[in-house]
């Protein structure tokens, strides 16, 4: 599609016509319709015709090293532009034209040798600002978007920018009309970080018709409390406080294939301008920055934050999940750290929910993505079989225990341990065991909020509204050594709580109980719980000798996130089914599945096969995305670097534990590890609930640009514990980093419990506070 700015265009014909012609300029002009600045500019050309004329040369790229190096060589140098150009062809990108270079120089703020040299006064000149303005006076511009080949009207585009920050706001409308423009005001209004104080725009009928017309854009002012100011319209581009932003994409020379197609471009130049672009006259700082600093001097200015993107004012209204407390929007991340719009970076010291083994923005796993969007993003399971979920079900198949070697794909964790769960009964179910309906897990527990995997859970915030709707499976007590429910000590208590399981089937039945689920390693609930050696000995005897299923839930647990690829590798534990999810897919894709065992699935095929599946079951894109990420983990050694990093990590949280008082117990295995919080730790006693004390923490961790995980130690509903644990890709000097900002946290934390004691204390009447910290 060719668009065009003008009614009338020349053609390779038309312009072999004007260099043969022998018309006088005016008359060639008035023959076909075109300036004589059009007509004079072809002849002068000795070549007329378009495919004859000299390609121009493609535009230069630089690697961020070369642009590095060629800024370093500026600055250090002060070569004038000639002469590193010639520097640059030599050495560096032979290719490298003169603009190019000069656009590289701009953008680096090095373009001005007289900036470089260093003042002798050890000042250097600031450039003088554009003009001293306060956010929210803002100029409108509107201008006729070209029109595009087969669409028989032009769109119309509005475009404000911030007089004091440049900050640049653009929509495209159907026409330009006042109600157009008055509807662009009120986007304005909603879209902008700021209050609108004051609107500048030309004295045209669109922003101020006659007095007998109605006028929408005064109507919308008022409205709005916005004071509107206008100027002579014949000054109008002498008013430009920046660049015609229209003109960058209406003046290209490019082919679109509709208006829709100009306006995206558009928009992405707008996003790119306010956030990527420093501005000279902004003191080098992009319209962004330059609102930040605003926002720091004069908050009241502000609605929000300039760096939180409003693509939905009233997003609050749509979207919502367990809690109302504003989080910020996250804008990037690599490795293990992430950034949010503000620019404020994260190190992500609980991979998510546990989540992101191989950190975050794996160019493998990418390029596995954009792969694989080239053949299918989709193909239901009963209609084809697809390749990525056959190879992943075999990689899986080769890297667990022999005996695991059937495999079947759900979306998630919870999906993960219901399939699991599923297929137990249904194989007991079809050898006419139908009685065989019961699992028994731990409590606490935490194995999925879906009503099936509910039963299995102990966390009774997420239970409570759902009790009628979830079946009461029996439960054992968890091997909670700090706080054993026998009130023993290992290994006196002889391991009372494994031991629990066969009076649990015994009280039930042996013939009703199908399976015993467990974590290996304590995830959510119980916070990096880790058994004793004997523990999974004890239960496996008894499940064999009961004839029922082990199913170890290793959503958190498995891809190499303890030191192994799978946690049940630390006891040689053979158990039934595994219930996978999380470090599976990485958080790249959602995925997750079971592995289970032949003579499972041989009964459970027998009658008409497994009555159970998802829509997205053995999804491509996500088994694709499982396929790399599982040769990530293995190339890489994750495995053996999470065993390697976590012992430093668990040595560095003790140290923490030494120095604040009120953490109870560090405990943990590879780079699952957690800290349990407590208000006396001679008592263990936890802290009242209201406190909540894990939460605090997380705050104040967050504060400092870390992420970890909080939760309640006890059913849910009270003690507190917090899970740290890194991507496996994590290096000793980011642990470092990792339990500096954490020691920051606890600090602030004892502070805030102090206080608490303190408030607590005087009201109680209890004598006199104590003069030294409590918990520090």
């Amino acid at each position: 599609m060719v668009f065009t700015l003008r009614k009338k265009r020349t053609t390779p014909a038309i312009r072999k016509y004007i260099g043969e012609s022998q018309k006088s300029v005016p008359k060639l002009a008035r023959e076909l319709g075109l300036s004589e600045s059009t007509v004079r500019k072809w002849r002068k050309r000795a070549e007329g015709y378009e495919e004859n004329r000299r390609a121009r040369p493609s535009r230069t790229s630089f690697t961020p090293d070369q642009q590095a190096l060629i800024v370093e060589i500026r600055r250090s140098m002060l070569l004038s532009l000639d002469d590193l150009l010639a520097v640059v062809r030599m050495f560096i990108q032979p290719s490298c034209s003169r603009s190019s270079l000069d656009r590289l120089l701009r953008r680096h703020g090095v373009c001005r040798i007289a900036d470089l040299v260093p003042d002798p006064e050890e000042h250097r000149r600031v450039l003088r600002e554009y003009k001293s303005y306060l956010p929210g006076f803002m100029r409108v511009h509107e201008r006729t978007l070209p029109r595009v080949q087969h669409e028989e009207f032009r769109k119309h585009l509005f475009m404000a920018v911030d007089r004091s920050s440049g900050w640049l706001f653009l929509e495209a409308r159907e026409d330009g009309s006042p109600e157009e423009a008055a509807a662009f005001l009120r986007d304005l209004s909603d879209g902008a970080p700021f209050h609108l104080r004051r609107i500048l725009t030309a004295d045209r009928p669109l922003f101020r018709p006659a007095e007998e017309d109605p006028d929408p854009f005064g109507l919308a002012c008022e409205e709005l409390g916005v004071e509107h100011v206008t100027y002579p319209a014949r000054t109008q581009e002498s008013h430009q406080p920046l660049p015609d932003h229209a003109g960058t994409t209406a003046s290209q020379p490019s082919s679109f294939a509709s208006s829709e197609e100009i306006e995206k471009k558009l928009l992405a130049h707008a996003h790119v301008y306010n956030n990527h672009i420093p501005l000279m006259t902004m003191g080098r700082l992009t319209p962004v920055e330059k609102l930040a600093r605003f926002h720091e001097a004069h908050p009241d200015l502000f609605k929000r934050h300039p760096g939180e993107l409003a693509a939905y004012p009233d997003q609050e209204k749509y979207l919502f999940y367990q809690t109302k407390k504003e989080q910020p929007i996250i804008a990037g991340a690599e490795g293990i750290y992430m950034w949010d719009t503000r620019g404020k970076q994260y190190l992500d010291g609980c991979s998510g929910a546990v989540v992101n083994n191989i950190g975050h923005g794996n160019r493998r796993v990418i390029a596995a993505v954009e792969r694989q969007s080239r053949q299918t993003f989709f193909a239901y399971r009963t209609q084809f079989e697809n390749r990525p979920s056959q190879e992943l079900a075999r990689q899986l198949v080769e890297h667990s225990a022999p005996h695991l070697n059937r495999v079947f794909f759900v979306s998630g964790g919870s999906e993960a341990v219901e399939s699991a769960m599923k297929v137990c009964r249904q194989y007991f179910f079809n050898l006419g065991e139908g009685s065989r309906y019961k699992f028994v897990s731990r409590v606490p527990a935490y194995h999925g909020s879906t009503l099936g995997a509910l039963s299995l859970t102990s966390y009774a915030p997420l239970e409570v509204a759902f009790k009628p709707l979830v079946r009461d499976n029996p439960k054992i007590p968890a091997p909670t050594c700090y706080r054993c429910v026998y009130h023993k000590q290992y290994p006196d208590c002889e391991l009372e709580c494994a031991w629990a399981l066969e009076k649990t089937v015994l009280e039930q039945g042996p013939d009703n109980i199908a399976a015993f689920v467990v974590e290996p390693v304590g995830g959510a609930s119980t916070g990096a719980l880790v058994p004793p050696d004997e523990y999974f000995g004890i239960i496996q005897h008894i499940c064999r000798k009961y004839g029922i299923f082990l199913v170890l839930d290793e959503v958190m647990t498995g891809f190499g996130r303890t030191g192994k690829l799978f946690a049940y590798e630390h006891w040689g534990v053979q158990a039934d089914v595994v219930a996978l999810s999380k470090g599976i897919a990485s958080g790249y894709y959602p995925l997750g599945a079971i592995l289970t065992t032949d003579e499972i699935v041989d009964v459970v095929v027998r009658r008409g096969g497994f009555a159970h599946g998802h829509t997205y079951a053995g999804n491509p894109m996500a088994c694709a995305v499982g396929q790399e990420v599982l040769r990530v983990i293995m190339e890489d050694k994750l495995p053996e670097n999470a065993d390697r990093m976590g012992k430093i990590l668990l040595k560095g949280l003790n140290r923490l534990g030494r120095k604040h008082r009120f953490i109870g117990e560090v405990r943990g295995l590879g780079l699952l590890t957690a800290l349990e919080l407590v208000r006396d730790p001679q008592t263990r006693e936890p802290f009242p609930p209201e406190w909540n004390a894990a939460m605090l923490l997380t705050d104040n961790a967050f504060a400092d640009g870390l992420l970890i995980y909080p939760r309640r130690s006890i059913n849910g509903l009270y003690g507190d514990h917090v899970l740290v644990a890194p991507p496996l890709i994590v290096r000793e000097a980011q642990i470092a980093e990792l339990l500096e900002k954490l020691d920051k946290a606890l600090t602030r934390t004892a502070d805030h419990l102090n206080a608490l004691e303190t408030t607590l204390a005087e009201e109680r009447a209890s004598g006199p506070t104590p003069a030294t910290p409590y918990y520090r």
